[in-house]
């Protein structure tokens, strides 16, 4: 099995359950997963399985980064709403311990869960202006010792 089919994999049954409204738990993504592919035999069993559930919990990380509070796809648009410029189809929320891609629909995702998401955004919001602010101040300082400066 290539990487991409395993992601494809993933993709595919995270698809189907975020259309039909049902939430995702992680670890039970990477139980399902591999529960698909359970045909290993001899003695080296318990070491395939650590090492195939160690690199399985990595790419599933992966594949549910699109919808956690992160800035690199918030306008990915296989996961935006339709009618929404940033609004997406799920959010990945801490229920009971564990992350959950939750689909965002009355019922499934809670007001609370949503006004929690909100504050995520705005937390790195507020960051990202800090960030830009700091750049630019930097150049400024830069530009202002002329060409002889090290900028060091």
């Amino acid at each position: 099995m290539k990487q991409s089919e395993l992601d494809a994999e993933i993709r595919d049954l995270l698809t189907k359950r975020l259309d039909g409204g049902l939430d995702t738990p992680q670890e039970w993504l990477v139980q399902a997963i591999l529960s698909h592919h359970e045909d290993i035999n001899g003695s080296d069993v318990d070491w395939y399985l650590l090492c195939a559930r160690g690199h399985l919990v990595t790419t599933v990380r992966k594949m549910l980064r699109p919808y956690t509070s992160d800035a690199e796809h918030i306008d990915d648009p296989q996961i935006v709403l339709p009618g929404f410029i940033r609004l997406q189809k799920g959010y990945i929320v801490e229920r009971d311990g564990d992350r959950v891609l939750v689909k965002t629909q009355r019922g499934r995702i809670t007001p609370a869960e949503l006004r929690q998401k909100a504050k995520e955004y705005r937390r790195i919001g507020t960051g990202c202006y800090e960030h830009a602010n700091e750049l630019d101040r930097l150049a400024e300082e830069w530009e202002s010792t002329g060409p002889s400066g090290s900028g060091d």
